[in-house]
């Protein structure tokens, strides 16, 4: 995590229940690194998923596939 005494990198953003320890975490700020907490960053995956579940269950899979996923041209649906 440090080279030359310095953080490599300028964030770190803690995923589902792979947190770091408070002495890890006010070293590397001390280095100068922000950190964006689990508890913080887990929820929008937890809404985006909770929302790709609920689209895949309540609607059609043609306007699933339509609307949720990349399509064969490489186009990127608006939702």
């Amino acid at each position: 995590m440090f080279k030359n005494g310095n953080p490599r990198f300028k964030y770190l953003v803690e995923g589902a229940n792979l947190f770091v320890t408070e002495a890890v975490r006010s070293k590397l700020q001390q280095g100068g690194m922000m950190l964006f907490k689990d508890a913080s960053t887990n929820k929008g995956g937890v809404t985006s998923s909770s929302m790709e579940v609920l689209a895949a269950l309540s609607v059609p899979e043609e306007e699933f596939m339509k609307n949720f996923t990349i399509q064969k041209d490489g186009s990127v649906p608006q939702m």
